[in-house]
């Protein structure tokens, strides 16, 4: 049976619409929303779970088990939407009411530390959560099993952090086997199976694996289209890695096309200020840059510069690559002195985060030391 219809045939049980999964404080309740989220219907979950944690806490009190169930839904189905900073602070303040009401080693207690870590990791903050999953991962697999679904859930974090930290080596092997358990467990269709088989596909592209990736890709994408619909996240995240397997083939022409199509569904669905939407312009950057589109790299570089300041800070590396993009845009355009500012704020932001000696950091100083003497040749 399709996911979507059954969970369609689960609403239609539960006597529940898309709109009305919470009138009820019932466990009945919570499951229609759970069967909302699953179907990727996240601002219907939320606004489902928002009265859901109102009504259990009109009726039954604010510490009530019941109501800290459906407020640790609600910061999950937050943390799903990608507002991290938002889920982090309502978690920040249930962590310890959890752990009192349940205690240190319940469920809802671990899924509180897991899903706290994840919201801290989207947000550039890793430093610690690799210890952190491991420790959780072993009272996880420990309490509930390790093939239980909050277990799986730290692990793919875990795995998260790995690529983050450029360990691909560690991580593929890591996501392979949550995929097979995830394939077992939930389904092969099923949204997390397809997420965890999304984020294989972004490591494969990201170690140059292109045959493996596009096979991957092939498999993955018509069934994500299909199952969580063409405007899905995991969906987009599945077509941003098909153009990256397009790029690492050569074949830059047909990764624009794609490009093209793709970032303003992205900005529409995503939003300008959204992670996935500042690496999808990221690439179609340099797509723009390989085929000397200098005069639309520069438009679209201009555009995201403010966002990656907001959102990645005007110090993390890809922020600084939109300023070297810019400065290379410029300069190919004669544009000397204003591709000075920008070359020699990549030069200041990279020697600080990256080093003197470090290959990006020699580009830009390369690129300013050409245009400082284009500049001498201007009369």
């Amino acid at each position: 049976m399709k996911h979507a219809f059954a969970v369609a045939l689960l609403l239609a049980a539960l006597g529940f619409g898309a709109l009305h999964a919470a009138d009820d404080t019932g466990p009945k309740a919570a499951d229609a929303i759970t069967a909302l989220r699953d179907l990727g219907k996240y601002a219907d979950a939320e606004k489902a779970a928002q009265a859901l944690v109102a009504a259990r806490t009109k009726s039954l009190g604010a510490e009530d088990k019941e109501t800290l169930r459906a407020r640790l839904l609600l910061a999950r189905i937050i943390l799903e939407l990608d507002r991290d900073a938002a889920a982090e602070a309502q978690l920040q303040a249930l962590l310890p009411l959890v752990t009192r009401v349940f205690g240190a080693e319940q469920r809802e207690t671990l899924a509180c530390k897991s899903d706290l870590i994840d919201a801290r990791c989207a947000q550039g903050r890793i430093d610690k959560g690799e210890e952190q999953c491991r420790d959780l991962i072993s009272i996880e697999a420990r309490v509930l099993g390790p093939e239980d679904l909050e277990t799986l859930r730290t692990r793919r974090t875990l795995a998260i952090i790995m690529c983050v930290t450029g360990r691909l080596d560690e991580a593929e092997p890591q996501l392979r086997d949550l995929l097979s358990l995830l394939t077992r467990v939930r389904g092969a269709t099923h949204r997390d199976t397809l997420g965890c088989s999304a984020d294989l596909l972004s490591i494969l592209t990201f170690q140059g694996k292109w045959e493996e990736a596009r096979e991957e890709c092939e498999s993955l994408l018509p069934i994500a289209t299909q199952m969580l619909g063409p405007e899905d996240k995991h969906t987009l995240d599945a077509r941003s890695s098909f153009v990256r397997i397009l790029t690492g083939e050569g074949n830059r022409h047909d990764a624009e096309t794609e490009l093209r199509e793709l970032v303003p569904v992205v900005l529409r669905v995503l939003g300008a200020e959204h992670r996935g939407t500042l690496a999808c312009q990221y690439e179609f950057i340099m797509s723009l840059l390989a085929q000397e589109k200098n005069v639309e790299a520069e438009e679209t570089c201009r555009q995201v510069l403010p966002n990656a300041d907001k959102v990645l800070g005007p110090e993390n590396a890809e922020t600084l690559s939109i300023c070297y993009f810019l400065a290379q845009s410029l300069a190919a355009q004669d544009k000397t002195a204003e591709a000075l500012t920008y070359a020699k704020r990549t030069l200041d932001g990279r020697r600080k985060t990256l080093g003197f000696d470090h290959p990006d950091t020699q580009a830009a100083q390369e690129l300013i030391n050409e245009l400082m003497k284009q500049q001498a040749k201007t009369p």
